[in-house]
């Protein structure tokens, strides 16, 4: 008689427990609030936690850093699946799909996690120190026009502060998933950690300084989440394909691991 299938929700309540219920999501988090605040001490003459925070985004390889950290809690998932010859186990239990689906919302809802509750520890450990906006702010006047959010500078300064950290969240996140999906074909688990800095290299530098048509140019997307929008409608439409960019390479990302999920039964 043949083993009945798992329902997707318990499959993915499992790869999140996996994902977060473990000593390595929480060392993760504290390793971006670390990196963030040793990052922003060269900014320590500072007059708001507003110019830090920005500063700290725009001067420093912090986003870069932070891709390495979010691969650290769960997206060796695969290989270590793959190590341990549960693949097939896993096949047994749930299907491709279903085990594709789990392991992407699993990746995707830890990198984002982590990225966001580090940004924040950090927020708060800065606010504890400084004003948000300190009166007549040079911060909240020069940021003020930049972006698509700097409308909300400086009165609302928490909620464009937030906004960026979702941004730089859910680009990471994006970025781990492809790092699952690719690390099912790279044997190597802990290179794994360094391939969404290599990606997000490869797609901004080496795109960027290439002569490829405008209309295929998807490294001023990636400028959104680096609080680097136009303003206005046309931030709007930036803003709006840059969320399908990340939402794209979740998809792809899907698809890679379903694949090899399908070839390595």
């Amino acid at each position: 008689m043949a083993q009945k299938k798992t329902s997707l929700r318990h499959a993915a309540g499992a790869e999140m427990r996996r994902a977060l219920v473990t000593p390595r999501f929480p060392a993760a988090a504290v390793m971006v609030t670390v990196l963030w605040y040793l990052n922003a001490r060269r900014f320590n003459e500072s007059e708001d936690v507003l110019y830090i925070v920005i500063n700290t985004w725009g001067r420093s390889i912090v986003t870069l850093l932070e891709m390495v950290i979010a691969a650290f809690p769960y997206a060796t998932a695969f290989s270590e699946d793959f190590e341990h010859y549960l693949l097939r186990y896993c096949a047994l239990r749930e299907s491709a799909w279903q085990y594709t689906i789990a392991k992407m919302i699993a990746c995707f809802l830890s990198g984002f996690a982590v990225i966001f509750v580090g940004e924040n520890l950090f927020f708060l450990e800065e606010l504890h120190r400084l004003p948000l906006v300190a009166a007549n702010s040079l911060a909240a006047e020069n940021f003020s026009g930049m972006n698509i959010f700097g409308s909300l500078l400086p009165a609302h300064a928490v909620s464009y502060i937030e906004l960026q950290f979702l941004l730089d969240s859910l680009l990471v996140a994006s970025l781990t998933c492809l790092a699952l999906a690719l690390s099912a074909w790279v044997r190597y688990r802990y290179g794994t950690f360094v391939l969404p800095f290599l990606i997000y290299f490869i797609l901004l530098d080496v795109l960027g300084s290439a002569a490829i048509p405008k209309y295929l140019d998807i490294t001023s997307y990636f400028l959104v989440f680096n609080s680097q929008s136009m303003t206005g409608p046309a931030g709007s439409v930036q803003l709006v394909c840059a969320l399908m960019l990340s939402f794209v390479i979740v998809l792809l990302s899907g698809l890679l691991l379903h694949y090899k999920m399908k070839r390595e039964l």
